[in-house]
């Protein structure tokens, strides 16, 4: 449960009890692990930390209750930076300025390229999704929004 509870929020266990409800996932009547530490927001008032709280609980809960994750697009991300480092390692450590010029140049333009990519896939795919889990075999996102200046969150699957 998150402190986040007294600003009207209500529990976290309600919110994901009642999103999986919403979607009438094939599922069983499922309890959350008893053993789950309670999340608590830094300030109420602070969105970014209400969202964090809400972020750590389900990164903590869904795996416990037996959903797996799918960390597919994560590590496309985590690939795909490594790649833009690379471009630009190869610029500064190899590549002499005078002489390579043009190489610095498709360095630059590599690391602008694929940092582009995995902005557009953070903005079309990711979105603000906490987590991406396996519900029968499919792979899903949960994604967590709190509009500005509301206390209301948005759990969507």
């Amino acid at each position: 449960s998150i402190a986040a509870r007294s600003c009207g929020l209500g529990s976290p266990r309600q919110h994901l009890e009642g999103s999986f409800q919403a979607k009438r996932m094939a599922m069983v009547e499922m309890e959350l692990p008893p053993e789950l530490d309670d999340k608590k927001a830094g300030s109420l008032y602070a969105r970014t930390d209400i969202l964090k709280a809400m972020s750590e609980f389900f990164n903590d809960a869904l795996p416990r209750m037996g959903f797996q994750e799918d960390h597919f697009w994560t590590n496309i991300r985590i690939i795909m930076c490594m790649v833009c480092c690379g471009f630009g390692c190869y610029a500064q450590f190899v590549l002499k300025f005078p002489k390579d010029r043009l190489y610095i140049g498709a360095c630059v333009v590599g690391y602008f390229l694929f940092t582009g990519i995995v902005g557009l896939i953070d903005m079309f795919v990711v979105k603000t999704s906490v987590m991406c889990v396996k519900v029968n075999g499919e792979s899903v996102f949960v994604d967590v929004t709190m509009n500005q200046f509301s206390s209301e969150i948005e759990l969507k699957l």
